[in-house]
């Protein structure tokens, strides 16, 4: 017969097993946006197994009451070490029942099994911790050294340059104190000029900068802290250097972005998974945190606060992996990007997606958002569809050249209902023959989310009706991520190693043409790859 004890154990057990099992598919547990980012697909499971724990410790309860403490023990310890890497410590209460359990059959057990039974399960859990560090270091760990960039002194604990016109610029900067702040900023020609404001929601501030001169280096700063530069691109025909990628763990301070600063580039292109922060989160706050956690690594720091920069998310930025419209972080992610991100013109609608283009030289850059708009039916949504193919057929014939900063993989073949536009082969379609019906002949598509390098010159990229060729395409990445090859084929092959970016080199003289390179580089910026294009200029251009 069973004994009081072991019946309160065994109760305590099944309310463990049951809270494990059901809350986070009843409620959405809190993450802490700083942690490693490992998501529901693995936490979610990751219960369900010590929910089965705790089942198996009942049982235990009744036959062995000495191994279910054990079996308890470990159930509490187990989600100890999930909410020190993932969550906010009021999951902790989630262990509450089967530690308590634990207790209860250790009351009366001999001190000698106690001490055993603590030792052998502290044995577990340094093994079990042991193999989680491995695990995390070798699925989500730094891919390459790390970078030897000085971080910036000031108020704020991150700032980046966007939103960036011949004449007017957009500086945003998070983790900041209450009270008014003030952007000073200057250029090498004695002219001044400085912006105070307060800090908004969440502790970021946005200065607007306008009246600036065409192709001019600004040093600004903000109150007393460390001196940044940045240049407005000039006006008319001009050279650029565009460094993009996508992919890079949370966090990251490798040395890749030193090789791209190194590029001296005008122009940074994110193509998502700028963190894998994986929130489901409803606040915006935890977004902005978790963006804020890469933007102020010292080396991540030195490129996006120098260098005008345009970021459109991808999965792992936006929500978990592999989200659409449907993720509950939908609204806060959207929000957090408007107030955070210094962008180059998006909806102020959070609803809406954060597509935008913009133009600098005679080159338009169009971006498109894959994500928040995307329904099992449609990638980018019927309204944000018909934006883009308005947009790209007019700008390819006012413009030398039209890049398409496109997160999802366009050279895919899985079917329907995978996450690339393979998954969405009748809008693919649509897209490509409305780029035929158009003649356009001047794009080129930069891709991300693939953790590869990878050049295509039109000979694979082609799905319209009538087989017309398709368009020059490069995929850049992984930033800091480990390398997998899919996809294809592509004409240039596949370059799967972490710690990779990608470069456009635009050269254009005010003539009737214009040349684009292509290029892959590593981290420390060695180039293995490259396509040279040569666009004759439209008329109208």
């Amino acid at each position: 017969m069973p004994s009081a004890r072991q019946l309160i154990a065994v109760l305590l057990g099944l309310v463990s097993a049951g809270l494990l099992f059901g809350a986070p598919r009843v409620t959405q547990l809190p993450q802490d946006p700083l942690a490693w980012g490992l998501g529901p697909g693995v936490t979610t499971p990751t219960l369900v197994v010590f929910a089965i724990v705790s089942i198996v410790g009942v049982v235990m309860t009744l036959l062995w009451p000495r191994l279910a403490m054990v079996a308890f023990g470990l159930v509490g310890t187990g989600i100890g070490i999930l909410v020190l890497v993932e969550f906010r410590s009021s999951v902790l209460l989630l262990a509450i029942p089967a530690l308590a359990a634990a207790v209860v059959l250790a009351v009366r057990v001999d001190r000698r099994v106690l001490i055993v039974s603590v030792i052998s399960i502290a044995l577990v859990t340094a093994i079990a911790g042991g193999i989680t560090r491995w695990t995390y270091l070798e699925k989500y760990g730094a891919t390459h050294p790390e970078s030897s960039a000085i971080g910036i002194d000031g108020p704020a604990d991150w700032m980046w340059v966007g939103g960036v016109t011949s004449t007017a610029a957009t500086i945003a900067a998070g983790e900041l104190d209450e009270g008014d702040r003030t952007l000073h900023y200057r250029n090498d020609s004695g002219a001044t000029g400085f912006v105070t404001t307060t800090p908004g929601p969440y502790g970021v501030a946005r200065f607007e900068l306008s009246d600036l001169d065409p192709g001019t280096s600004y040093h600004y700063r903000i109150d007393e802290g460390d001196e940044v530069t940045f240049r407005t691109p000039q006006t008319g025909a001009q050279d650029l250097t565009v460094v993009l990628g996508s992919c890079a763990r949370s966090g990251s301070n490798g040395a890749i972005f030193d090789a791209m600063l190194g590029e001296d580039p005008d122009l940074f292109l994110n193509l998502g998974d700028l963190h894998y922060a994986n929130l489901v989160s409803d606040d915006p706050a935890d977004h902005i945190a978790a963006i804020g956690r890469s933007l102020s690594t010292p080396a991540q720091s030195a490129l996006v606060s120098s260098v005008p920069t345009a970021w459109v998310w991808d999965d792992h930025d936006y929500g978990d992996d592999d989200s659409d419209s449907s993720s509950p972080s939908r609204e806060a992610v959207s929000v957090a990007y408007r107030r955070a991100v210094p962008h180059f013109g998006v909806d102020t609608d959070p609803a809406e997606p954060i597509s935008q283009a913009f133009t600098i030289g005679r080159v338009r850059f169009v971006v498109t958002d894959t994500r928040s708009q995307r329904t099992s039916a449609s990638m980018l949504g019927e309204r944000q569809l018909e934006w883009f193919l308005d947009e790209i057929g007019v700008s390819a014939q006012t413009h030398a050249a039209v890049v398409w900063m496109n997160p999802a993989p366009w050279l895919s073949h899985r079917g329907p209902g995978s996450d690339q536009w393979g998954g969405f082969p009748d809008e693919r379609r649509r897209i490509a023959d409305a780029i035929a019906a158009a003649e356009i002949d001047n794009l080129v598509v930069v891709s991300g989310d693939y953790h590869m390098v990878a050049i295509d010159d039109g000979t694979n990229t082609g799905f319209a009706s009538d087989g017309s060729p398709g368009f020059p395409l490069l995929h850049a990445g992984p930033l800091d991520r480990p390398a997998a090859a899919i996809g294809g084929p592509f004409s240039h092959g596949t370059y799967e190693t972490a710690g990779q970016y990608g470069k456009l080199e635009i050269e254009d003289d005010g003539g009737d043409t214009v040349q684009i390179r292509l290029s892959g580089h590593t981290w420390e910026g060695d180039e293995f790859v490259a396509l040279e294009l040569d666009f004759d200029v439209p008329a109208g251009a």
